[in-house]
């Protein structure tokens, strides 16, 4: 301003001395710093010469240049600042030339002077010339001005198509300037200046003097970079007198704010008139009927700032011609009168940015029909949007930033003229109501972000809007499901959307391809949604500024599209998962916020560049929580815009980034969870006014001291890094300083931090600090964490040393695993405070208080968890106040007070707290849906909760003795010892029970009961029939075997209820009771009669007959057949009977057990084994019954010797013909003694049973019972098994050498008769094919494969042989053979298949 005055003088003195030419310098050409002059030089100066002189100034003031320095020898010397530009006077010889300015700043006015002089330096010659500086920056456009009143214009223009407007996401701001000042009547007096933002286009001049005439100047500007300035002058009409209808009520108005600056007249524009002009008071605008029809004392709409505060009186309702009223930015606070209503002419209210509150009158939205702009952003207004509303002419309707609850009512419709609708920030709910294209054919702008709006999909009704350019959504909850969720593929369609903000809406699927077409997409905010995919589809959003898709799940790569975006400087995609190499296109913009934070992005970036060379705008530079790697440098030439540094959380090394140069403004540097190492560097001095340190998780280890030297350091985090020994000295003094973390390092004293008493939070945990800790008394910490050091105190001491400033103000004290040991006093919460009190404030009659006062005044969280605190629970006298606290892990003893139910987050479990009642306390209760589980001993109790359900309390079970508890499904016994359930049981709720087919020693069983550990294993048990196994039935739940079922694996069948029972192959029948008789035991009876019926017919019979051999067929297949009921097949019922009736070709009647009285092992076997003897000595007494017979019928004794020697032959027939049936039942007996298996999953030495007697040891294991059993069977084996067959050898080898044929006697009938000569011995492969048999059947141990493969082959073998060798003399009996083989194969396959889960398992 200085230099305008003084030119503005200069030109006055000159413009006397010497006459001008205007038309002697003219401006040829203009650029951004250069200004080229025309210089045409008159003639009749004689030997003049000429300089060029220039100056920034106020165009307005420029006039003729004169020269009043007659008679001086130097240059001007008022011209301080109106440089020469060239050091050589231009000959004025020339007549015409050119000379050009340089250095000059863009948009710029200049007032140029064209000077010539003598040689004495008399002027002999001058001429001015006003001219502006270009810029790239384009100016506004067709600008006009309005007289308004006697005291306001409007100077309006139009916003040039190709500027940037950028929104409150982005950092940059637009801004229009329009300066003015009076031309007439006083020029220069004074200059004003106001501004707006980028997106108004007018402005309203204020307090101007009546009848003048202003000129103006409109102008862009950003970053100090200016546009042209456009000028034009306005001419204000004569001032009216404010009538006496407006008087009052304009003054009532003015009292009702706090500050009284209007009514002392100092209001008005310079203070020269007095402040009963009302009309001339600064922002009142008066009509030429002297009526107040504007109050405009926005903040924004000139230099002044009065903060009125107070309230907007209701008498503003009588200025019933107020056509604007702005108060924004005024303080102004209370309820907005309902007289307001009666404003119905007003057009524009403008309360932005006050103190406003309660609800805003409905009568207003009904009142104001001719309302255009209604501004009440940034108040605490309330109430709601009524759905009479009657505000038909609404242009700009601004709620934002309010209290306004209920819900945006469909009748919004009916502002049809809307552009710009905001009502985001408020506690509005419900929907967006519907609209089309008809109910706002002009509306650019909807927001209603931040409320509590939801919809059911994303709103498609904005699809409709054409002009839309700016739509914010934040915060509306999208409530559906699938596609209807993803961002509707038509908003792609809407060319004029310049800003999408839809931030936190549940918005999920791609971005839709059709937003390759928002070309003119300046501002994307899509912040915390589920958004997925890739972002190639803005690739086309070449004017993008402002790009924030943070908080998604955005994948792929990064396109090197963004690098031809030159206008991005905001750029936010921290928290997705793309992944990527590192964008090194950044280089290539001009960045200020770079955020990529928590990606996948990978790469060096050794050698990278963030910015274009020699232009780094950068700010925020955030790279952590990716996979970047190699040295970070660079940043050097960002030392004048760098703020935030983030590297944490990747993989930089060695050395620190390059920061050489003045980082003044660089406030906080995180490189957490990097690579880096040694000493804390030297650099970071570059980076005086530094805030925030963070280098958590590296390997530092010394140079602590550098951090002293950053005065304004409040926050420090060195955490997990590798320091030791003594923390430095000088932190200690450290003023700054508030927030510190240097846990997980190898401090072992960091007493310079605990005495610094502006630290206000201090984490020091697993930092090897030992104790005693200093006193503390003088500190201010809120929070202090000292967990797992070995401190290793005495409670109370430690106590001791908080108490004073440091224990009055901490808020959260953690001290676990500090060895802290003894017990907690209510002396250590409290101290005795003496005072003096005066009475009836009389200071003679005085009296002394002692009481007891808290010493943890604020304390809102106490962690003495895991140390080795004994005693009762601690009496804490501000429990009402504390929100947690952890005692857990330590050695209280006795009940919980009932003072602890203030606490809102108690932990007292794993101590040795217990109810000698067995009772809780009246605020705990046991809730059975919130249970407590113990992973160590395996137990579930109901959880212990506080009865108030915003508290919780964690209390372990061993306060009521576990006796609410019981243990893990998989568990047996009573809490706290749970075992392990054995294999082959199911336990649930403490309980074991043996599963269905299982069996468990009794011994065992009985442990169990005793809640005593054991270790066995169920073992599975054989089924007895098909469907059915006899251990622990499902259905019986006290027997552990079947009715009739007992002993090991319930294979032995035992008396029960009255009744005896018999084996049926491995099933339990009762015995016979006369009058309840069924088919299975009638039959075998029957045909018991019939096998003998058929051996006396064969006795009888001659010896040649021909039936023997279908006998011997039918038999042998009996037999087999038979056999497959006790091999392990488990048969249908009825099939198990019938085998049964077979089974008696064997002599081998199931029931006749029932003779015995029981299931005797031993006795079966003997009684088998015993048969063939009974077999010789019955025959043997039959034999000379018959003798006795033969003597006393017959007297001849050559008769006598005939019929004795052929009786003889009948006996010998019938041992063969017995002993035959019981080969294959003695087979079996004898060889099922040398089948045994060892149980599985058996401990210590092994002990093996009997296959098929589970329930005894086998005979040749050490600890059997029944080794006797093994040597008779062995006997059998050899005497019948084997010497059978050589008996009938011997026979037929006797017979045979008689005669070349075979000689058939009564003897040898039963052998031989029934086969071809030379097959006589083929009843000898009978023999051999039986005994294979049962071994296959018998020996193989459970579940083996080769019982199944081996018999099947067997029979196979067999029934091939026969059916090729056909031995037996009729062909029927050979036809009979054959087929009783392949139906015994038919019928062992069948059997198989009813075995495969067996085999299986």
């Amino acid at each position: 301003m200085k230099g305008s005055l003084l030119l503005c003088l200069s030109v006055a003195l000159w413009a006397v001395l010497v006459p001008t030419s205007a038309q002697e310098i003219t401006l040829k050409e203009a650029g951004p710093v250069s200004l080229t002059l025309t210089l045409n030089f008159p003639t009749g100066t004689g030997s003049a010469a000429f300089n060029v002189y220039y100056n920034s100034m106020d165009p307005g003031c420029t006039q003729v240049i004169s020269n009043y320095m007659s008679g001086k020898t130097t240059p001007p010397s008022l011209f301080d600042g109106v440089l020469p530009l060239s050091g050589a006077w231009i000959p004025a010889t020339v007549p015409t030339s050119t000379y050009t300015i340089t250095g000059l700043q863009p948009g710029t006015a200049y007032g140029m002077a064209l000077v010539g002089v003598n040689s004495v330096y008399s002027p002999v010659y001058q001429s001015s010339l006003e001219g502006f500086t270009t810029t790239d920056l384009p100016a506004p456009i067709a600008v006009l001005a309005d007289a308004l009143s006697a005291t306001s214009a409007e100077v309006s223009w139009q916003i040039p198509t190709n500027i940037s407007r950028l929104y409150h996401t982005n950092p940059i701001n637009i801004t229009y300037h329009v300066d003015y000042y009076e031309i007439d009547p006083t020029p220069c007096f004074s200059r004003f200046s106001t501004s707006v933002p980028g997106t108004s286009s007018s402005v309203i001049l204020s307090a101007l003097v009546p009848s003048g005439a202003y000129k103006f100047e409109v102008y862009s500007e950003t970053n100090g970079v200016t546009s042209e300035k456009v000028q034009g002058i306005v001419t204000l009409p004569t001032s009216p007198n404010i009538t006496a209808v407006d008087r009052e009520p304009l003054l009532e108005v003015a009292a009702g704010f706090d500050n009284d600056i209007l009514l002392k007249g100092l209001g008005t524009r310079d203070g020269r008139w007095g402040w009963d002009d009302l009309c001339k008071w600064y922002g009142v605008t008066c009509n030429s009927f002297g009526r107040v029809v504007g109050l405009n004392l926005s903040t924004v709409a000139g230099p002044y700032v009065f903060n009125l505060g107070g309230t907007l009186s209701p008498a503003i309702g009588q200025l019933t011609e107020l056509v604007r009223v702005s108060f924004q930015g005024q303080q102004i606070g209370g309820e907005l009168p309902a007289e307001l209503a009666n404003l119905t002419k007003l057009e524009e209210i403008e309360l932005k940015n006050n103190k406003f509150s309660g609800q805003i009158p409905p009568i207003l939205f009904q009142s104001w029909s001719n309302l255009l702009i209604m501004e009440f952003g940034q108040n605490s207004l309330g109430g709601y949007i009524p759905p009479d509303i009657r505000m038909y002419k609404m242009q700009r309707f601004y709620l934002y930033n309010n209290e306004i609850e209920g819900t945006i009512p469909s009748t919004i419709t009916r502002m049809r003229s809307i552009e710009r609708l905001n009502v985001g920030a408020n506690r509005l709910s419900g929907g967006i109501p519907y609209f089309t294209q008809a109910d706002f054919p002009n509306m650019t702008f909807f927001g209603c972000s931040d409320n509590g709006i939801t919809a059911p999909g994303f709103p498609t009704q904005f699809c409709d809007i054409p002009k839309l350019d700016k739509l914010q959504l934040s915060g509306v909850v999208l409530t559906g499901s699938g596609p209807e969720l993803n961002f509707p593929s038509c908003l792609g369609h809407l060319s004029n959307l310049q800003s999408i903000n839809a931030d936190e809406m549940g918005v999920t699927g791609d971005i839709p391809a059709t937003f390759m077409s928002l070309y003119n997409m300046e501002v994307l905010s899509l912040f915390q949604n589920t958004l997925t995919g890739g972002v190639e589809n803005l690739c086309n959003m070449s004017k993008l500024e402002a790009l924030d898709l943070s908080r998604n799940s955005i994948s792929g790569s990064l396109p090197s599209c963004f690098g031809d975006m030159q206008n991005l400087v905001y750029f936010k995609l921290n928290e997705n998962k793309f992944e990527d190499e590192f964008p090194y296109w950044i280089k290539n913009i001009k960045l200020q916020m770079f955020n990529i934070f928590d990606n996948f992005f990978y790469g060096d970036l050794t050698n990278a560049v963030f910015y274009p060379p020699g232009n780094c705008s950068l700010t925020h530079f955030i790279v952590g929580g990716n996979q970047l790697s190699g040295v970070v440098g660079g940043f050097d030439e960002c030392s004048g815009s760098l703020l935030f540094l983030i590297l944490a959380e990747n993989k930089f090394r060695n050395p620190f980034p390059s920061l050489n140069g003045s980082f003044a403004g660089l406030q906080k540097i995180d490189i957490s969870g990097n690579e880096f190492s040694g000493a804390i560097p030297s650099v970071l001095l570059n980076a005086p006014n530094l805030v925030d340190f963070q280098t958590a998780r590296n390997g530092y280890h010394s140079n602590l001291e550098v951090l002293c030297q950053l005065s304004f350091l409040d926050t420090i985090d060195i955490s997990n890094n590798s320091f030791s020994g003594t923390f430095p000295p000088c932190f200690q003094t450290s003023e700054k300083l508030e927030s510190v973390n240097v846990a997980d390092n190898l401090f072992s004293n960091i007493d310079a931090l605990i005495l610094n008493e502006n630290i206000q939070i201090l984490t020091a945990s697993s930092c090897n600090v030992t104790g005693p800790l200093p006193y503390m008394s003088k500190n201010s910490f809120t929070s202090l964490i000292l967990s797992e050091n070995p401190i290793n105190m005495e409670i109370s001491d430690m106590f001791d040393r908080l108490k004073g400033d440091t224990a009055s103000s901490l808020v959260s004290l953690e001290l676990s695993m500090c060895g802290l040991y003894g017990g907690i006093s209510p002396v250590d919460f409290s101290f005795l405070r003496e005072s003096v009190l005066s009475e009836q404030g009389n200071a003679l009659n005085t009296r002394r208080v002692i009481d007891r006062v808290p010493v943890f005044e604020k304390l809102r969280s106490m962690d003495l968890s895991s140390n080795k605190l004994n005693g009762f629970l601690p009496t804490i006298n501000t429990l009402e106040q504390i929100d947690s606290l952890d005692l857990s892990n330590n050695e209280f003893v006795g009940e919980i007070p009932e003072a602890y139910s203030a606490v809102r987050l108690l932990k007292l479990d794993n101590t040795y707290i217990q109810s000698s009642r067995k009772q809780l306390p009246s605020f705990l209760t046991l809730r059975p849906s919130d249970v407590q589980k113990n992973d160590t001993f395996f137990f579930t109790c109901p959880g212990i909760v506080n009865v108030i359900e915003s508290r919780s309390s964690s209390v372990d079970a061993f306060y009521l003795d576990y006796t609410h508890c019981t243990c893990n499904d998989g568990r047996y016994g009573l809490p706290p010892n749970c075992y392990a359930c054995p294999v082959g049981t199911e336990c649930t709720g403490g309980n074991l029970r043996v599963q269905p087919g299982y069996w468990a020693p009794p011994e065992a069983l009985h442990n169990v009961s005793l809640n005593l550990p054991t270790n066995f294993t169920a073992l599975i048990c054989y089924d007895d029939k098909l469907g059915s196994n006899p251990c622990n039935p499902p259905t019986d739940d006290e027997q552990e075997c079947k009715l009739g079922y007992g002993g090991r694996l319930c294979s032995l069948c035992v008396n029960a209820s009255n009744s005896q029972y018999f084996r049926v192959g491995r099933e339990c029948r009762s015995c016979v009771q006369l009058g309840f008789l069924s088919l299975g035991d009638v039959l075998p009876a029957i045909y018991a009669l019939l096998v003998v019926g058929l051996a006396a017919y064969l006795i009888l019979k001659p010896v040649s007959t021909s039936a023997s051999g279908l006998v011997k067929s039918f038999t042998t297949f009996l037999q087999i057949v038979s056999y497959l009921k006790t091999s392990g097949i488990t048969w249908p019922s009825d099939v198990n009977n019938l085998l049964e009736v077979e089974e008696t070709a064997s002599l081998s009647i199931s029931a006749f057990e029932c003779l015995l009285g029981t299931d005797v092992y031993t006795k079966r076997v003997l009684i088998t084994l015993a048969l063939p003897i009974a077999t010789l000595l019955i025959t043997f007494i039959m034999y000379w019954f018959g003798v006795v017979i033969i003597v006393l019928k017959y007297k001849v004794l050559e008769v006598r010797r005939k019929k004795r020697k052929y009786w003889k032959g009948k006996c010998y027939f019938m041992v063969l013909y017995i002993t035959s049936l019981l080969y294959i039942s003695m087979c079996r007996t004898v060889l099922m003694s040398f089948s045994c298996h060892t149980p599985p999953d058996q401990e210590g030495e092994p002990i093996t049973y009997m296959t098929w007697e589970p329930s005894l040891v086998c005979p040749f294991y050490a600890s059997s019972s029944i080794h006797w059993i093994f040597a008779v069977t062995l006997s059998a084996l050899f005497v019948y098994i084997l010497g059978l067959p050589i008996i009938y050898i011997i026979l037929l080898r006797r017979s045979r050498q008689k005669s070349e044929s075979i000689v058939r006697t009564v003897s040898t009938n039963f052998l031989c008769a029934a086969y071809k000569d030379e097959y006589y011995w083929w009843d000898i492969v009978v023999k051999v094919k039986k005994f294979i048999f049962v071994a296959l059947m018998v020996l193989p141990p459970p579940g083996s494969a080769v019982m199944p493969i081996g018999v099947f082959g067997v029979v196979l073998f067999f029934a091939l042989l026969e059916s090729v060798v056909r031995p037996f003399k009729a062909e029927l009996d050979n036809k009979m053979e054959v087929a009783a083989m392949y139906l015994t194969l038919i019928i062992y396959f069948l059997g198989m298949l009813l075995m495969v889960d067996t085999i299986e398992q």
